[in-house]
């Protein structure tokens, strides 16, 4: 028993991880696109040079 609730918290704490990468790379993403944007425009980023 206590092994099949251990491993039902580590594949909820996966699911979580998931979840948090998911959202991560759903901002970076967005925040790619407002920097070529705004490079477009003519507005160099220089926080965009410290990530790539």
């Amino acid at each position: 028993m206590f092994r099949e609730l251990a491993e039902e918290g580590n594949t909820i704490k996966q699911s979580f991880r998931y979840l948090a990468e998911d959202e991560q790379k759903k901002q970076i993403g967005d925040w790619v696109q407002k920097c070529i944007s705004a490079m477009k425009k003519g507005c160099p980023n220089r926080r965009l040079q410290v990530i790539a």
